[in-house]
């Protein structure tokens, strides 16, 4: 591309007291066809501090390179920057000025150009402290908005009311090339509020986390020690596209993930990995994956809506819903899981609360809640947890778990051996299993070879089999209601195993 014929360039008519700066003003044309980068390059880096930089509506702005921003501006207008050549190496928009501000630009990709040799393809990727981007479309890159991982801990981000559609993964639908890229807003470090975006993936290029917050690794500078990789919120936003992880929060602290709304994810709706004193509250997971759609099957995920994985320590996922639509097929509305690689490797003093799950007809959900190896003092209460087929709870190696005062009500297609509350054989001591009811299951709760198991106030019915203490001992199964229509109600009792039954009506 070149310069319209008969037009020249123009200099940069700037004072140190500007205070508004139209593009077109110093040499951009904005056909769509000339190329403005070096006009506009050069206008932003003549601009005074504190300068509005305008691109005015009704034009496209082509650009062979990315732009970048080193002084304090506003970028403003609603013309767009149609970025043609020139970013596979490096980010569209960078901001490497504290203080700057982009506000309501449109930035596209539209020769859908991916980065190389293991480089980001960015559409505004923020070096600095003090920053708002708010109010802009982005289309088509790897990586919407990103703050920047290198360089020192950027804070004091704010990332609002912006569109980032269509975000690119780098491989196919069924890559094994590796994690693909492909994050619509990427959040390094700390003191960063994402609040009010609607992000979406593009269709069959295995884009990977629509809302991505993430610590910096060990070593790097760090700006503020004392909230180090800390203070984030993600609230109010929309995300939807088959993303593999909708909203991540990893090895953070002190991040709520708040008000949000997630659709379509391959992998994970909303998780927290290895975080601290996080909470996750009264967001919306629409899952729709099926069971033929195999985006990323090559690295086996686990489809759960809610997933809390590795030392997640002090955190809660309150009053959220999640609904299976018909057709879906899904794993667990929640799982904890242990992890050998992250340090510590245990979900601890993690609370699942107040949460409504269920599964519309068609659905395949197969566990409700579920704890992995070595999850330690996991709190289930208050939940409504419908339409499972094996598990309503399953702890598989739960240490001191406490299950009590939810539904788990089983769908019309359970399994001849589905479990309403399950505490398997690995599971720990000290558990308390209190104030459910279960319905519509083969068995209602199974406590096996645990001890220390306090089974209170609940209630089975519709069941086969009411409550089972295979193997349990030193435990108290007292004030439950069992109505099952056959003679297993409370089953494999034990007096010499210490085990005392008492007060339970089974009519």
């Amino acid at each position: 591309m070149g310069q319209l014929p008969g037009a020249t360039p123009a200099s940069p008519r700037l004072g140190a007291g500007a205070t508004a700066l139209n593009v077109v003003d110093v040499g951009a044309v904005g056909d769509g066809r000339t190329d403005d980068t070096a006009a506009i390059q050069r206008a932003l880096a003549g601009a005074a501090e504190g300068t509005t930089v305008v691109f005015p509506g009704g034009r496209t702005f082509a650009l062979s390179g990315g732009l970048a921003v080193g002084r304090r501006l506003v970028l403003t207008g609603g013309g767009v920057l149609s970025f043609v050549a020139g970013i596979e190496h490096g980010p569209a928009l960078r901001l490497a000025a504290d203080g700057c501000r982009v506000d309501g630009l449109r930035l596209r990709n539209p020769n859908l150009l991916r980065a190389v040799d293991g480089e980001a393809n960015t559409g505004i990727l923020v070096a600095a402290n003090d920053v708002v981007v708010t109010g802009c479309h982005l289309e088509l890159f790897q990586y919407g908005i990103a703050v920047q991982s290198t360089g020192g801990e950027f804070t004091d981000i704010v990332i609002s009311q912006n569109r980032v559609a269509d975000v690119l993964g780098s491989g196919s639908s069924t890559s094994d090339a590796g994690e693909d890229r492909g994050d619509g807003i990427t959040v390094w470090g700390a003191r960063v509020s994402v609040v009010g975006n609607v992000v979406s993936a593009a269709e069959g290029t295995d884009a990977r986390i629509g809302i991505h917050c993430e610590a910096l690794s060990a070593g790097r500078n760090r700006t503020f020690p004392a909230h180090t990789d800390a203070l984030v919120t993600v609230s109010g936003n929309v995300v939807r596209g088959r993303f593999r992880r909708g909203i991540v929060c990893e090895e953070m602290r002190a991040v709520t993930i708040t008000g949000n709304v997630v659709a379509d994810p391959t992998w994970w709706g909303i998780a927290l990995i290895a975080s601290a004193d996080c909470a996750v509250t009264g967001n919306t997971v629409v899952w729709t994956r099926t069971a033929a759609d195999l985006q990323g099957e090559t690295f086996a995920p686990r489809r759960c809506a809610l997933h809390c994985l590795g030392g997640v320590r002090n955190s809660v996922f309150t009053g959220n819903v999640v609904r299976a639509a018909a057709g879906s097929a899904l794993f667990s509305y929640f799982t904890a899981t242990a992890a050998d690689q992250l340090d510590p490797p245990t979900p601890t003093d993690v609370l699942v609360a107040d949460n409504g799950f269920a599964a519309d007809d068609g659905a395949d959900v197969r566990f409700g809640v579920t704890s992995d190896v070595r999850t330690t003092r996991l709190r289930v209460r208050g939940n409504t947890v419908r339409g499972f087929t094996e598990r309503g709870f399953w702890g598989f190696g739960a240490e001191r778990a406490e299950i009590r005062d939810n539904l788990f009500e089983a769908a019309p297609a359970a399994t001849g051996d589905s479990v309403g509350v399950h505490c398997a054989e690995d599971s720990g001591d000290d558990m308390s299993i209190c104030g459910n009811t279960v319905r519509g299951t083969a068995t209602g709760i199974l406590r096996a070879n645990g001890s220390g198991t306090l089974i209170t106030g609940n209630t089975v019915e519709a069941a086969t089999r009411g409550i089972d203490c295979w193997g349990t001992e030193r435990s108290m199964v007292s004030g439950n209601v069992v109505r099952v229509p056959g003679p297993e109600k409370i089953v494999n009792v034990d007096a010499a195993r210490e085990l005392v039954v008492r007060d339970n009506l089974t009519p």
